[in-house]
Parts: structure tokens; sequence; C-alpha cells
């Protein structure tokens, strides 16, 4: 496929999260499209974001190759979905709090670490709220020890 610009990690976990939530319903729901239609529709309605950043056409390809190399995203059930959604947000929300409590005790290294491996989980959460907590506490701890 063109367009072969390199997402980032964030940006391809968003991607693939994307497709595996939603891909179905574009394949096989109300519209009953094809792989093809099915992904480039899902990149359009779900991927504003990142069409923005890296535009329509490579993130319908980057879709449409997603798609290619995982088709069973195409026939899950939305049972399977929301379920694989539910634990996968409950997951992201635990590491959270581990990064919240592991800058709380001063490993604010472990706390960045945390909050990376949560935005992989849940990609579309706003972390950078807590990542500039966490960079607070850490020059608040810096400046008391000086």
């Amino acid at each position: 496929m063109e367009n072969r610009i390199k997402l980032g990690l964030v940006d391809q976990a968003l991607l693939g999260t994307v497709a595996e939530e939603y891909a179905a319903e574009n394949y096989d729901g109300h519209f009953e499209f094809g792989p093809e239609r099915a992904a480039r529709y899902t990149a359009e309605k779900y991927c504003k974001p990142l069409r923005e950043k890296y535009g329509t056409e490579v993130i319908s390809n980057a879709m449409a190759e997603y798609i290619h190399a995982h088709p069973e995203v195409l026939t899950r059930s939305r049972a399977d979905r929301i379920e694989r959604r539910t634990r996968r947000i409950a997951e992201g929300q635990a590491l959270v709090e581990q990064a919240d409590k592991a800058s709380a005790t001063g490993d604010h290294q472990r706390a960045h670490l945390l909050l990376e491996d949560a935005q992989m989980l849940i990609p579309d959460y706003d972390v950078d709220r807590y990542r500039a907590e966490i960079d607070q506490t850490e020059a608040a701890a810096l400046a008391t020890v000086r």
C-alpha cells in the first residue's frame, strides 16, 4: 500500500483499538461493507485525530493493513467487543492508579513508565494531566532536597 508513513507507538495502539472496537460494525453491520470499505469507513469515522495528524489516505491505508493482518476484528461479536473494551480500560486505569501511587512514594520514573503502559492500553485516554502532576511532584521533591 502507498503512503508508508510510520505511525508512532501510541498512534498505532489507537488505530488498533479503533479497529478492534468498530471495524466489525462497519463490515457486518448496517452497511455490510467489504474489508477495504470497512477499513476506510472506520478510519474516516473514528480516527479524526490520526487523520488530522497523518492525513486520511495514510490512516485509511494503515487501517486496511491492520485489518488485513488481523481479519478476526471483522467478525467479533458486539458482546465480545464490549467485554474486551471494558477489560482494556480497567487494566489501563489500574496502571494509572499504580502510577499515582509510585509518584506519591517518590518513584517518578516508574510512574512515567506505568503511564506509558496505560496509554498503550487506553490510547484515547488523556494521560498528559497525570504526567504533569508527576513532574510537579518530582520538582517539588527536588526543591525540598536542595
